[in-house]
């Protein structure tokens, strides 16, 4: 299928109109009709109705919309990946991040690696842990930092970075003055989450795992970023368990208070991760190496 076929036909819908798109792509009319005219001939089966109110797709119009959409993507990513193996010399770090570690350990790494070789640029996209192994796994980013680990043959983690997980409370909560608690203190109180419950990753898995009985707090509020848990905890929503490197410049600035839970000890882990076997840069294998030289490999 000629993949120039599919661009007109995904711009004829978006756009829909058949003068409007051959304007976009720079070709005439009766190009744009002749080449919708070879696909449905391929196919065997009209893709587009034309009526005085515009154009509508087909059925299977629809169907081929969104394959044309996937198929573009596709050749997008590509095209990337053989544009940064053009120029192995190419002094620009491309990776991707969870929000956490791209907020909070990223700039400090990135700032130390600066000092012995200056950057031209870095390419960093933020994403959820589960997206950032993805996507490394996929060749899409030659390397990510996350907070989970998972199983796989094709990647590589080593841990950068671990902080206790804390309990968060605002100031003047009835527990913001004692030094130690215990966890059936907690009954009763409303609390923050950034996954629910039954999710397989991230810190409401972990709290899960130490102990932590949800079912004890009157309410549960889910929000998905840290900063998002902070202002609710602040504007005295709720409690909340954070990464003691998040909570402790809120703390130092007096918007919330960090208390000690006897009862329970959470580690939470940051990692660099790279996809083994990957053709590198040099700029790349020289950052790989920097890491390494400050962790060990987390299997």
């Amino acid at each position: 299928m000629n993949l120039e076929y599919l661009n007109t036909y995904l711009t004829v819908v978006r756009i829909g109109s058949f003068s409007k798109a051959a304007k976009k792509l720079f070709i005439t009319q009766p190009a744009i009709s002749a080449q919708i005219k070879k696909l449905e001939q391929e196919l065997g089966i009209r893709l587009i109705e034309r009526g005085r109110s515009g154009i509508t797709m087909t059925y299977a119009g629809r169907m081929l919309y969104h394959f044309s959409e996937y198929v573009h993507h596709e050749y997008s990513y590509m095209l990337q990946d053989i544009e940064r193996t053009r120029d192995k010399t190419l002094d620009e770090l491309n990776m991707i991040t969870s929000p956490v570690c791209g907020e909070y350990i990223l700039p400090g790494i990135l700032s130390e690696f600066n000092e012995s070789r200056a950057l031209t640029g870095v390419n960093l996209e933020i994403a959820d842990s589960l997206k950032v192994i993805e996507n490394v796994q996929n060749g899409i980013y030659d390397i990510g930092f996350c907070s989970t680990i998972v199983e796989s043959p094709e990647l590589e983690f080593f841990r950068v970075a671990e902080y206790d997980i804390v309990l968060i409370v605002y100031p003047g909560h009835p527990l913001s003055d004692q030094k130690e608690i215990s966890l059936y203190e907690l009954s009763g109180e409303s609390i923050i989450l950034r996954e629910p419950a039954g999710v397989k990753v991230g810190d409401t898995k972990l709290l899960i795992e130490a102990g932590l009985d949800l079912d004890q707090f009157k309410q549960k509020f889910v929000t998905g970023t840290m900063a998002g848990i902070i202002s609710l905890v602040e504007s005295r929503t709720g409690i909340a368990f954070l990464p003691y490197v998040v909570a402790k410049k809120s703390e130092a600035l007096g918007l919330i208070k960090i208390v000690k839970v006897k009862d329970i000890k959470l580690k939470r882990g940051f990692y660099f991760l790279i996809k083994k076997g990957k053709e590198r840069s040099r700029l790349l294998n020289e950052f790989v190496d920097f890491i390494r030289a400050k962790t060990s490999p987390k299997e």
